[in-house]
């Protein structure tokens, strides 16, 4: 099930980068569509204090659902027509969109929720592996 002699490195190092940035865009759009709201409430500038304590509280608790989800979408995406190298080509990209978070992580203060997001990327990237190649008998050569 796994061999990484079916790895495409092009669409891993693709697939963990679209990985990274659809979960930096989720969280992006969630805290905007919060500012968007609080202007549309106040008639004009929303409260920077208001929006910074919102993404504070939200953004850190949303974190491993969006590590989870955006593995998800953006490993099937990738690996979706690759048959039997699926579930590789998934695993690796989630391992290494992982390891790129913790360290991002690190860098900025490392908590539990890092740990957590690094087994959530795991997850959905391996869930997603399967799901590509479930039903595939041979590797693409695509």
């Amino acid at each position: 099930m796994f061999n990484l002699g079916y790895a495409r490195w092009l669409r891993v190092l693709g697939g963990a980068a679209l990985i990274l940035v659809i979960g930096f865009m989720i969280a992006t759009f969630i805290v905007t569509a919060y500012a968007s709201g609080l202007a549309m409430q106040a008639r004009g500038a929303p409260d920077q204090n208001a929006i910074n304590q919102f993404a504070n509280a939200t953004i850190p608790a949303l974190a491993p659902g969006l590590a989870f989800v955006s593995a998800l979408g953006g490993a099937w995406f990738v690996t979706r027509k690759l048959g039997r190298a699926a579930f590789t080509n998934a695993l690796l990209i989630g391992a290494l969109a992982a390891v790129g978070n913790a360290f991002i992580s690190i860098l900025s203060g490392f908590t539990f929720g890092a740990v957590v997001e690094f087994v959530a990327f795991l997850l959905g990237s391996a869930l997603a592996g399967w799901l590509a190649g479930r039903g595939n008998v041979e590797q693409s050569t695509v």
